[in-house]
Order: structure tokens, then sequence, then C-alpha cells
């Protein structure tokens, strides 16, 4: 086991770049969002819209968020709009947090 995660934490895209502190970092946001996708999914994409990172990742084609632009909230549900008389509105995805900054 010792072997096989020297061997992994010794590939170029993996290893870390000394003197590079932004693209070190990146590369263990790159390695946290690979390991969170499919299991800790909401976890996953408050770390990149917390972080900004991982870089690695690309704009859908099919998007019809402006490039570059990230989901920053999620809609509320069909349940919360119709029954709670104090529903604010919806805002579109885009729309950043009031705590976000």
């Amino acid at each position: 086991f010792a072997d096989s995660a020297a061997n992994y934490i010794a590939k170029p895209n993996v290893a870390l770049i000394a003197g590079d502190q932004a693209a070190s970092l990146d590369r263990i946001m790159t390695q946290k969002y690979l390991a969170m996708t499919n299991t800790q999914n909401f976890e996953s994409w408050c770390e990149v819209r917390r972080t900004r990172l991982p870089a690695v990742l690309i704009d859908s084609k099919a998007s019809l968020q402006a490039p570059g632009a990230r989901v920053e909230r999620l809609p509320y549900p069909e349940s919360e709009q119709s029954q709670n008389p104090n529903f604010p509105g919806l805002a579109p995805i885009i729309t950043k947090l009031w705590w976000a900054k």
C-alpha cells in the first residue's frame, strides 16, 4: 500500500509544486473534489462554491448561464413556494447568497 500511495503522489499532475502555493492548493482541492464527488455531492459543491477551486472545472456547453458563472444557490422546492407565506421569491441560481462575499 505504501508503494502505491508513493507512486500516486509522485505523478506529475498530483505532486505538489515547490514554491507555487496557488498551484499546489488547486491540486489539493482537485483531489478533494474527486474524492467527494458521488459520495458527498452537496459538500463537494459547497467546497467549490467556497474556494472557487478546482480550476479544472469547465463550463458545460449545454449551460444556460454566462461563461464562468457558477451555481451559488439552490432553488426553493415547490412546497416552500406554495405553502410558506413568507417565501422571499425566486432569485437566479447565480446570485450569491447574502452571506457570501
